[in-house]
Order: C-alpha cells, then sequence, then structure tokens
C-alpha cells in the first residue's frame, strides 16, 4: 500500500501564474513559502527561524479559476495535495529534479468577504458563508 498527501500552511510569494488551454480549462501555479518562528532555549541558546518554499499547481480547471479569482501574493492558504517529482535537463544538458505540490483542495484563510455594493443588510442582521468558520480552522 501506498500514501502520498501533504498538508501546508502559508502565504503565496507571488500572484499565481494561470494558464488557459483553447478549449477554456486552465491551470494555476505559484509558489508558498512556510515558516517557522526562532525561539530561545532555556539555556540562552538561540534558535534561528527558518522558511522553506515549495511550489505548488492546481490542474483542476475549477479550482484555478478560483485561485485566479481569489489569490495573490501574500493570501494566506491551506492546501492539501500530493507530491510529484519531475526531472529535466538544464541548459549544460544536466539532468536536474524539482518536486512539485499538486493540490487538490485549497482553503483561502484571509479572504475578505465581498459587501454588495447596493443592498444594505437590516440592523442587527449579519449574513455569513455556509462554509463561515468565524476564522477558526478546522481540522
Amino acid at each position: 500500500m501506498s500514501f502520498n498527501k501533504v498538508f501546508l500552511l502559508g502565504n503565496l510569494c507571488n500572484d499565481p501564474k494561470i494558464t488557459v488551454f483553447d478549449d477554456g480549462g486552465k491551470v494555476a501555479a505559484f509558489s508558498i513559502a512556510i515558516g517557522t518562528r526562532g525561539y530561545t532555549m532555556k539555556d540562552g541558546r538561540e534558535i534561528k527561524g527558518h522558511t522553506d518554499y515549495h511550489n505548488v499547481r492546481v490542474n483542476h480547471s475549477g479550482l484555478a479559476g478560483i485561485v485566479e479569482k481569489y489569490l495573490k501574493k501574500g493570501s494566506k492558504v491551506f492546501i492539501a495535495g500530493e507530491l510529484r517529482q519531475k526531472s529535466y535537463e538544464d541548459k549544460t544538458g544536466q539532468k536536474r529534479y524539482s518536486v512539485e505540490v499538486y493540490a487538490d483542495t485549497i482553503e483561502i484563510l484571509n479572504m475578505q468577504p465581498q459587501q454588495p455594493q447596493q443592498q444594505q443588510q437590516p440592523a442587527g442582521r449579519s449574513e455569513s458563508s455556509p462554509n463561515s468558520n468565524n476564522g477558526e480552522l478546522l481540522f
């Protein structure tokens, strides 16, 4: 039995690159940064934080459309997907390898709800989306 699943929580390093095909299908590509904080040990030693960067690819056209519409540099996202390794030859002919996360789930964690411009909510009433979780990340 095999299992290939990865979960990441981080911020987009750049605006997503969207590729649109002749048939209207879309794919999205972007990278995310995941940082760990530094800390000081009880004995006074300082442990430095570090940042890891991961390339993410979205091959599902519907999900790529959501990425295109809502994500931008700095967006905080939770991503679930699988790791895939690919190889290629660089300009000198040397074989290189890269690993990408192929996302099948993306949760946007800092998306600001869009307010309708012409409709006003009556005082004391508020609407929330069916997926609203009051800013909490549920696992």
